[in-house]
């Protein structure tokens, strides 16, 4: 049986397709048998999409990394733990940074990336000067290196069973509780998802 095969009964396809397929926005959540180093048991939360690949952070690592030691002009506006994430596997030397603030902001070097009830999460994008855009934001996260994906990898990798492609909430790109993102993600899930989060550190053992 093919991972195709295995997917649940939507009686409408569209439906499926909308809940399912990746989109700026969403989170990725790593299945316990994707059996990649990089991104085990992370929630990666999809920020671009760019030539039909897509653009990601991992949420869901904090590092040892204290952000004022690091990057002093945007450690008053971090968020806790106030810690550098690390983002991904691409480009480690690079930081990319997510704001959050009211919606439809209108100020350079802000992109957006995602709505929610009264708020929207932004990008942060290129080389931009604290100052010119802290004052319009309510706090940020700042990550170390990205994840990307080109044409349909993810697509692929979502079929083939590898990640779980889910709506993202308000408060996981800034929680204060980021390493415990993947239980806490999968366990709002409906369904059987629900009960990934006790799977075991290596299933394959079991």
């Amino acid at each position: 049986m093919t991972p195709r095969d295995r997917q649940p009964y939507w009686p409408d396809e569209t439906a499926r397709e909308r809940l399912t397929r990746p989109a700026v926005g969403r989170l990725l959540v790593a299945m316990p048998m994707l059996g990649d180093a990089n991104f085990d048991r992370t929630v990666v939360l999809i920020v671009a999409a760019e030539e039909g690949g897509f653009q990601g952070v991992i949420i869901s690592e904090p590092t040892r990394d204290d952000v004022r030691s690091l990057l002093p002009k945007w450690w008053q506006a971090s968020m806790p733990p106030r810690k550098l994430h690390r983002g991904g596997p691409c480009s480690p030397e690079m930081v990319m940074c997510l704001a959050v603030g009211r919606p439809r902001l209108s100020v350079p070097g802000l992109a957006r990336v995602v709505d929610y009830p009264h708020q929207t999460l932004y990008r942060i994008e290129g080389d931009v000067d604290p100052e010119s855009v802290l004052p319009s934001v309510g706090g940020v996260r700042l990550f170390a290196g990205y994840a990307g994906w080109g044409g349909a990898q993810l697509d692929d990798e979502i079929d083939a069973g590898a990640w779980l492609c889910v709506a993202s909430e308000a408060g996981d790109a800034m929680s204060a509780h980021s390493a415990t993102l993947w239980r806490d993600v999968l366990a709002r899930q409906r369904g059987s998802a629900a009960f990934l989060r006790h799977c075991p550190d290596n299933p394959l053992r079991n």
